[in-house]
């Protein structure tokens, strides 16, 4: 017997939980799964029966391929020598067999000894022998007509052959064994089923006095994925996400082991185990429903399960919804993080087909707005529909269609929103309505401070953009210009927004009507930022226009003054360490060339005269270079001391700090 399916209860994440339930006689129930559902279906089955009896066990078809199933048997048939391989596997085994030959059918019964056949035509030449009574006989494969195995295990593993052989089917059973008598079963679990959705409808009229109303209808929109009908079900549509996976359970797994070899082992001493100072806590009881699922496989506790079934036939109260053209059957309810549509009517939906329910109408004001950021759409705004959600309903994202005064005037998507939370659709873009938009961003020094050794400036970023409105509709509007807020910038000389959200400004402009219908607006707004430079790259002028500019006072700008003073003196140090590095190797490559020379002179005559020369020039050259040597020293040391003083300075002018990165 089939359960037939009582409740349904579909998510948006393709999840679905199905209860079915009804009356058993017997000790067995058999439910229908595809193959892909196995997984979700033993990750979450709980069944249990409210009339006392037991569910003892839950056996499922096993997700063995065909080539394993044949490969377990003692006999394997292939498809072009069927009655050869069977006669070769029955070998040993006791068969009858009909003969048809000249003298009429006859009947042998015996074991099969083997099988000879040739490579060509194996059933003209084809011989069996057959161990009888009478000894071994002999028979052409050509006049077998009957085999019919005898051995009980033979008949068995032929049985098995071919149920194996069957090809796999899509469906696979789940029986629940259950005791002996009448049982009212209940079975829930989970189910892979595609997302539920919803469409909503807006029907506005503009009244005599210039307010507008509408009718806001939903429509949950689900899918019959079962090979049954639904006939008379509760469904419920949650909104949502809960975490959902899948495990595969349905497909054995069987871990590979290391391999051990037997080793010789030598008797050792008896080996103890140390005793733990405390004793393991005893496992955590288990959750409240699973003890009770726990408790009535064993034939205990019944009567809470009878109970806390009916309690959950209960939660399906039947309640009218609000009735504006279409009579809504749709409860809503918070679960925590989710929200619950439950279909207060029970729904019929035959196989293969889907089904729209309502579960909201509701009367509710609106307005008509128009927003405009040039980031979604340039140069037009759009069309904006407000209102709050007055309903006690979490409302789902979904698409929905606006009509007002009885003509279509666009589309939308609702996004999710919760009871009480205000909602805005952007139905049409108004070509009425025109928006030229420039932007600028200027840099401006605020003030320079010292970081260590460097120049600290402080500098605002200001970004204007100017919006020129032109409406050629035959009314006034008021344009909401919609500007991103970005971190760290902050209003300039403006007024404040008519509204803020988490990613933008708004103001409300008033555009009269066109033709000639303009309207202007600017939106200013501004940055602190930071620059370094170093101070050793500051010059008497540009420190002059920091002064002009009032960037610096005069007490720093004095420190700085003194500080380029000391620059400037250690530069021409510098300037002057580097003129005598140049002379030394200039001094030093007229001694080597002197040195080379002399060295082929004599010490007499004309030669040991310009020997004479040499020897002068070298002294001489030897006291320039010592004269050198000794200004290069006291220089260096003046400039060490210079680096101390321009540090100090510098300490002076601001707090240490690290440089910038």
């Amino acid at each position: 017997m089939i359960l037939p399916i009582r409740q349904l209860t579909l998510y948006k994440h393709g999840i679905s939980v199905v209860e079915r339930g009804g009356a058993v006689t017997g000790e067995s129930a058999t439910l229908t799964f595809h193959r892909d559902q196995m997984n979700d279906v033993l990750k979450s089955l709980v069944a249990f029966d409210r009339s006392g009896g037991q569910i003892r066990t839950i056996a499922y078809d096993a997700p063995e391929e065909r080539e394993e199933k044949l490969a377990r048997g003692s006999i394997h048939l292939s498809d072009k020598s069927t009655l050869l391989d069977l006669l070769r596997d029955l070998r040993g085994r006791v068969i009858h067999i009909h003969t048809t030959v000249e003298a009429g059918d006859v009947g042998l019964m015996g074991t099969v000894v083997g099988l000879d056949v040739g490579e060509k035509h194996p059933f003209k030449r084809g011989r069996l022998s057959l161990l009888t009574e009478a000894g071994i006989q002999v028979l052409h494969i050509n006049d077998i007509a009957v085999v019919q195995p005898v051995d009980a295990q033979a008949k068995s593993d032929l049985a098995f052959f071919l149920r194996a052989s069957i090809a796999e089917p899509e469906q696979r059973t789940v029986t629940l064994r259950l005791s002996e008598g009448e049982h009212d079963l209940v079975v829930r679990y989970l189910a892979p089923s595609p997302t539920w959705r919803v469409s909503y409808r807006l029907v506005g009229d503009l009244a005599e006095d210039g307010t507008r109303r509408a009718l806001l209808q939903g429509w949950g929109i689900f899918d019959n994925p079962f090979d049954e009908a639904l006939e008379n079900v509760h469904v419920t549509l949650v909104a949502g996400m809960p975490i959902s996976f899948v495990y595969d359970l349905y497909t054995p797994f069987t871990p590979d082991r290391p391999v051990v070899r037997e080793e010789a082992r030598v008797t050792t001493a008896p080996i103890e185990m140390e005793r733990a100072k405390m004793m393991m806590p005893p496992p955590a009881p288990a959750s409240a429903p699973m003890m009770r699922a726990m408790a009535q496989s064993a034939g205990e506790g019944s009567r809470m399960m009878r109970e806390e079934a009916e309690m959950a036939y209960d939660t399906f109260s039947l309640q009218d919804g609000l009735s504006a053209s279409t009579e809504v059957s749709a409860q809503g309810e918070a679960q925590g993080d989710l929200f619950e549509y439950r279909i207060a009517h029970p729904v019929t939906v035959q196989r293969g087909e889907a089904a729209m329910v309502p579960i909201l109408s509701t009367l509710i004001p609106y307005r008509k707005e128009h927003i405009y950021n040039g980031q979604k759409h340039p140069r037009h705004p759009v069309v904006v529909l407000r209102f709050q959600n007055e309903s006690d309903l979490t409302l789902e994202r979904g698409p929905i269609t606006v009509v007002e005064n009885n003509s279509y005037i666009g589309e939308a998507i609702f996004p999710f929103t919760r009871p009480k939370s205000e909602v805005l659709l952007a139905v049409a873009v108004d070509l009425g309505v025109s928006v030229r938009e420039e932007s600028e961003t200027t840099r401006e020094t605020h003030q320079i401070t010292i970081q260590n050794q460097y120049l600290l400036f402080h500098e605002y970023s200001t970004r204007r953009t100017k919006y020129e409105v032109s409406n050629s509709n035959a009314e006034t509007i008021f344009l909401q210009i919609e500007y991103p807020r970005t971190q760290g910038f902050e209003l300039l000389d403006m007024p404040a927004p008519t509204e803020t959200t988490e990613q933008h400004y708004r103001w409300q402009v008033e555009v009269p009507a066109g033709p000639g219908g303009e309207a202007k607006f600017e939106v200013r707004e501004r940055r602190l930022e930071q620059r370094y430079e170093q101070l050793a790259h500051l010059s008497y002028d540009n420190l002059a226009y920091y002064l002009r500019n009032r960037w610096l006072d005069e007490a720093l700008g004095g420190g700085l003054r003194d500080l380029l003073n000391l620059y400037a003196e250690r530069q021409r140090l510098q300037q002057r360490l580097n003129e005598i590095e140049t002379e030394r190797s200039r001094f030093m490559a007229t001694q080597e060339q002197a040195r080379k020379n002399m060295g082929g002179l004599k010490d007499s005559g004309d030669e040991g005269a310009l020997r004479a020369r040499y020897v002068r020039q070298l002294n001489e050259s030897e006291d320039a270079l010592a004269a050198l040597e000794s200004e290069r020293t006291r220089l260096r040391a003046d400039d060490a001391t210079l680096e101390q003083r321009i540090q100090a300075q510098i300490a002076a002018l601001g707090s240490p700090a690290a440089p910038p990165k």
